[in-house]
């Protein structure tokens, strides 16, 4: 609950100042400058100041604030390894060591290779050891942006060197700050993927990346540059510092009021924003922040703790609001759960309204990975096969981007609307995957009871590149059985539509939602087929005339007609040469039912 009450400056009107006070007794103060904006609505930018007291044990001048609006809060020194950000992190590890079920079951091998911190700030600031006869080998992972910026990568002509030490003054800022805090974590090991990947050997890569699983899980903790763009940016830039205002109490005692540039926390856990945090928006740091079993994110405001129960944060704020890392949390918990006992529905029913929630969070996965960015297109599966190879034992088998188990429904996701999505210039997946095209994707509402399953899987095979199945693949096929139709495109380039002429009636149309914009670039009249999927009750048949639901007007299970339905249809395009053999070009929904009504089974192959 909030509660907000504006003051606008009388004379100028240039000010407008907004109160909030938000549920948990915390209170905000908005100020907007209109200043410069004459023409229109548009207004300047906003400041957002957050008003608070210290918690009792850190008073030096008597009683907290007299208005209860104003709550107790930490500050956050300008400097990031301070003393009390160091008791903080202690505190925030202890709880995730002791309460928590964060860490993977059993003990994982270490990488193939860490970097071995030296203790000074010598000329050489470690050295890259191999690890087959390590003991103790607890360490750091650094999850980070490579941005632009060069950096020192470990090359087959500088391995040996680097084994013998890393120049300082040839490190990056941001790797140069990780191994700082590193050492302030008291590791003396940490991974880095430039250094500890052989990055011009294709063997070494491959076979790395497919233990980016192992090697985020296994680290004690991961050091991630959040609010750094590039390497050379750094982890530890200095922070704002809060006011303090005194006052004194009705009976005499002093107190103090402290005011701060709000300290925003919402791009931490809602996984479709990024603002703020460049970290967040690339593909690779997306699986780097779901398998590590906790963080230590450096903002550019503060430090933020993420394990796989929640969040905490130098200001405290966070507690408070009660915010959880949600897909992180999801995540953990669903392994935690995989891992005492068996999957308790390890072929489950492809029924609409049955699904559990781990589909639902793969759903959730896919969406909000498909947002992110990748410097190179064709690592759209590496970069997420980490996670894959995790979730495998609870899923079984992996179709390039789908579960198998979840087929057909897995294949009802559509670009999304407004997107320039786009085709990879090499083969990245079969078209009936997501991974055969670059962009945002959302996923087919199939989830309402009242939609059922129009066609069957025969076979469904993909055929990976290396020994990774769960990366790069290079090829695959799907094989149904079910209705098929000849449809015309229509439109213009910003707006396709697909149409149907039924016998003896004139065409009707359907919406079509390509996958790319390539798929956009065919003329008026082109040929194309839908493949029916999925069908639902048609809801103007469900109401009566007062717009309420009549349960006597829904169609009995089984025995609807097909002019009750509407549907969902894959949209595909002939390969030249090869019988009943498709590649998928969009979607179509919704679309009727009944034209797919008074035709064969057919039996087609998806490529």
């Amino acid at each position: 609950m909030r509660y907000r009450t504006h003051w606008q400056h009388i004379e100028e009107r240039d000010i407008d100042i907004s109160l909030e006070v938000q549920m948990n007794n915390v209170l905000y103060v908005y100020i907007q400058d209109r200043r410069g904006y004459e023409k229109g609505p548009a207004w300047g930018d906003v400041v957002c100041l957050e008003f608070y007291t210290l918690p009792r044990q850190h008073e030096t001048l008597g009683s907290p604030s007299p208005w209860p609006a104003i709550a107790p809060a930490t500050t956050v020194a300008a400097k990031p390894l301070n003393k009390a950000s160091k008791e903080a992190v202690a505190e925030w590890l202890i709880e995730c060591n002791s309460k928590h079920s964060c860490s993977p079951p059993g003990r994982l091998p270490p990488p193939k290779r860490l970097i071995r911190i030296f203790a000074g700030k010598d000329t050489y600031a470690g050295s890259l050891i191999e690890t087959d006869r390590l003991v103790s080998y607890q360490y750091a992972a650094l999850s980070y942006c490579w941005g632009g910026a060069s950096t020192l990568k470990t090359v087959r002509s500088s391995f040996e060197l680097l084994k013998r030490g890393i120049p300082r003054s040839e490190l990056p800022k941001t790797i140069n700050d990780a191994l700082e805090i590193a050492k302030w974590l008291q590791l003396k090991y940490i991974w880095i993927d430039s250094l500890c990947i052989i990055q011009d050997t294709y063997q070494d890569w491959h076979e790395q990346a497919a233990q980016v699983a192992e090697i985020y899980e296994g680290a004690y903790i991961t050091i991630a540059a959040s609010g750094a763009s590039d390497c050379n940016t750094g982890c530890m830039r200095e922070r704002e510092t809060s006011q303090e205002i005194h006052g004194v109490h009705d009976c005499g005692t002093l107190f103090s009021v402290f005011v701060r540039r709000r300290l925003g926390h919402r791009f931490l856990f809602h996984s479709d924003n990024t603002g703020g945090y460049p970290l967040f928006s690339r593909g690779w740091c997306f699986q780097e922040r779901l398998l590590s079993r906790r963080i230590l994110h450096f903002t550019p405001t503060e430090l933020v703790f993420e394990c796989g129960q929640g969040l905490r944060c130098e200001c405290s704020r966070i507690l408070q609001h009660g915010y959880e890392g949600r897909l992180k949390r999801e995540y953990t918990e669903m392994l935690q759960r995989s891992f005492t006992a068996q999957y308790e529905d390890a072929q489950p029913r492809l029924f609409y309204g049955q699904e559990n929630s781990s589909t639902v969070f793969w759903e959730k996965v896919i969406m909000a990975y498909n947002g992110q960015k990748l410097t190179y297109d064709r690592d759209i599966l590496v970069a997420l096969s980490g996670i894959a190879n995790r979730l495998s034992h609870i899923f079984g088998h992996y179709l390039a981007g789908l579960w198998e188990y979840r087929l057909p429904t897995g294949l009802l996701w559509v670009s999304s609307p407004g997107v320039q999505c786009h085709r990879p210039r090499e083969f990245t997946a079969p078209s009936f995957s997501w991974a055969s095209r670059i962009g945002p994707i959302t996923q087919s509402n199939f989830r309402e009871q009242d939609k059922r399953i129009e066609c069957r899987v025969l076979r469904a095979q993909c055929f990976p590149k290396g020994s990774d199945i769960m990366g790069p693949v290079a090829s695959g096929f799907i094989k149904l059985a079910g209705y098929i139709i000849t449809v015309s495109l229509k439109g213009t380039k910003f707006e396709r539509s697909i149409s149907h002429c039924l016998p003896g009636k004139e065409d009707e149309t359907g919406d079509f939602s390509p996958d790319t914009v390539e798929d956009m670039k065919y003329s008026n009249g082109t040929t194309l087929f839908c493949f029916q999927v999925s069908s639902w009750p048609d809801v103007r048949y469900m109401y009566d005339c007062n717009g309420v639901r009549d349960p006597t007007l829904d169609p009995e299970p089984g025995k609807a007609t097909k002019a009750d339905r509407l549907s969902e249809a894959l949209v595909l395009k002939a390969v030249a040469g090869r019988y009943q053999t498709y590649e998928r070009v969009g979607m179509a929904s919704p679309i009727k039912t009944k034209w797919f009504g008074g035709i064969s089974e057919s039996e087609i192959t998806i490529i």
